[in-house]
This record gives structure tokens, C-alpha cells and sequence, in this order.
């Protein structure tokens, strides 16, 4: 008989199970790898993560306990806070009102323009007699009183009833003042400083400038009727209020009587029915100490050794018929 065939599987050869093994062992290692990868990835994007987080907004220590705070304000706050601030600054730059005003610095600007609205425009650069009046009236004054004279001292003005862009800006720049409002503020103690007193040598000083002031350029004397309306404004202490306003006064009356100019009114009148045509400076400025020291009553006075002007002795001989 044939021998039997053995049926049970052959037994593997060494090398072919240890084959086997090798692939077996690769792919469990590369499965282990795999899964390492993966969790390494994992824990490295967990990581970045937290990086992320830490970066925006870290914890804080207990030294840094009073800083963090600022730094989550900030990143949650920060694009709100600009409309926030746009409402405070539109409120500054729309303040105006009066007080606010009176307290703004001198502006060159302000005064020009102040300048150009007074300016005639039959003059370029000037204020003249044209536009002078309709400016006092702007001011609230009186044309008749001293105020324009005291701003034409002010800004050291050489033509008469003119004053000048450059005259203007270097008065108002001395007084601080570029509107009418703030010029208004100043008048009082502008007023004040030159008020008619034997003993105000400021007053003095504008008195002399008023003759210079209203004498043409190119003679010596001033006419009789600018004379007579300086001696009736300058001398006259209530024309050195903003609150002055013109009043009749008799025709017959003498003068005042008193006070540091008593002659005021008779010398005047006096010139009003005299032949002469123009004053002198020497009689223009003689006439302050005259009041000084002649008195109403004329006690005193000896007319044989007077040396005052000559104008001055005739004033009294017709002061003594008209007003004894």
C-alpha cells in the first residue's frame, strides 16, 4: 500500500516566521508611531493654544495683580473708546459764549478783521471821519464826548479823524483788545487814566497830543473852531463817563465856577465873539495853568503884572463886563 499522505500543515520554516514577526512588529511600531504623532500634534496644538490665550490676555501674578486689569480693559474697551472721546472734544470747540470770550488771548487775526470792517472804502487802510461815527455808535458812545480822542491818543494817530491799519493794530495790541466788546471793557479805566485834574500829568500829556492831533500837518496853529470844541470837551470831567450824553446848556450862563477848570465855559464864549481865526500852542496849553491859578473871583490877579498870552488878559477884561 502507498503510505498514508500526512495531512497536518507542514510547520513553517524559521525564516518564514520570522518574517512574519518583522511585519508584524513594523506595523504595530508604525501604528505606535502614528498614534504618538497624533497625540503629539494634539498636545502641541493644545499647547499653541494656550500660548494664544496667554498672549491675550495672561494671568495675572500677584505682582501684576494691578497692571492686568488695564490690559482686559483695553483689548475689550479699545475700538469703543474713540467714539467715546468724539463727544468731549465737539464740546470744546464749540463753546461761545461771552464769558468764554472775554477770557480768549489777543488774536492779530481778530483785530484785523475787526480793522477791515471799520475800514473806509474810500480810504484803504484807514478809518476816517466816514466811518468813525457809525463805529461810536457800534460802541454804545457819544460822537460829542472824548472817547475817540482817548483811542486816537491810545493808538498814536497823526492825521486828523484818521487813523491808520498800523495805528490801530499797535493801539489795540497795547490795550489787548480786538472787538468792540473787549474795547468797551477797556474804556472806563482808559477814561479814568486821562481824566481833566491839574495833578494828572497823563492828562497833561493827552491835552498836549490833541493839538498836534487836530492841527494840519503843515501849520503851526489850530482854527478857532477846532479851539473851542477842544476847551468844551477835553476840560469838561463829565464827558469821561461811557454813560455822558449831550445836554443843553444856557447860553447865558458863565461857566462852572469851580472846579479845575472855573473857565471853561466864559473863555469859550469869549472866543466865540472874538476876531481872532486861530489859537497858538502857546495859548492852547497856557490856558491849564491859568485855571490853575486864577480863580473865578479873580482874587489876586493884577492885570499890570500879568504875563500870561495876551489873550488871556483881553478874556478877562471881558469876563469882568459880562460875568462880574
Amino acid at each position: 500500500m502507498p503510505p498514508k499522505k500526512n495531512t497536518k500543515a507542514p510547520a513553517p520554516s524559521p525564516t518564514a516566521s520570522t518574517r512574519s514577526s518583522r511585519s508584524q512588529t513594523k506595523a504595530g511600531v508604525a501604528a505606535t508611531d502614528t498614534a504618538a504623532t497624533g497625540d503629539t500634534i494634539k498636545a502641541s496644538t493644545v499647547g499653541k493654544r494656550k500660548r494664544t490665550v496667554a498672549e491675550v490676555a495672561p494671568v495675572p501674578s500677584d505682582s501684576d495683580s494691578e497692571e492686568a486689569p488695564e490690559v482686559k480693559a483695553k483689548a475689550k474697551t479699545g475700538p469703543k473708546k474713540k467714539a467715546a472721546a468724539s463727544p468731549t472734544k465737539k464740546a470744546r470747540t464749540t463753546t461761545t459764549t461771552p464769558k468764554k470770550r472775554a477770557n480768549t488771548p489777543f488774536s492779530l487775526r481778530t483785530c484785523e478783521n475787526w480793522f477791515e470792517s471799520l475800514e473806509d472804502p474810500e480810504s484803504p487802510g484807514n478809518i476816517t471821519y466816514r466811518t468813525i461815527p457809525a463805529w461810536l455808535e457800534e460802541l454804545g458812545v457819544s460822537a460829542e464826548g472824548v472817547v475817540f480822542y482817548v483811542i486816537a491818543w491810545i493808538c498814536k494817530a497823526k492825521q486828523t479823524f484818521t487813523i491808520s491799519r498800523e495805528e490801530f493794530l499797535y493801539g489795540m495790541n497795547t490795550l489787548v483788545a480786538d472787538s468792540n466788546e473787549a474795547l468797551v471793557r477797556k474804556l472806563p479805566s482808559m477814561l479814568k487814566e486821562v481824566s481833566p485834574s491839574h495833578s494828572n500829568k497823563t492828562f497833561d500829556t493827552f491835552y498836549k497830543f490833541c493839538f498836534n492831533y487836530f492841527k494840519p500837518a503843515d501849520v503851526k496853529n489850530i482854527t478857532m473852531e477846532v479851539a473851542q470844541e477842544l476847551f468844551t470837551s477835553l476840560l469838561d470831567v463829565n464827558r469821561y463817563s461811557l454813560s455822558w450824553t449831550p445836554s443843553e446848556e444856557n447860553a447865558n450862563e458863565c461857566g462852572e465856577k469851580e472846579g479845575d477848570f472855573p473857565h471853561r465855559k466864559a473863555f469859550v464864549d469869549f472866543l466865540g465873539q472874538s476876531s481872532l481865526q486861530v489859537i497858538t500852542r502857546d495859548q492852547y496849553e497856557q490856558f491849564l495853568p491859568f485855571n490853575k491859578h486864577v480863580p473865578w473871583d479873580l482874587v489876586g490877579f493884577n492885570e499890570e503884572e500879568s504875563t500870561w498870552p495876551t489873550l488871556m488878559d483881553n478874556y478877562i477884561a471881558w469876563r469882568k463886563e459880562k460875568c462880574p
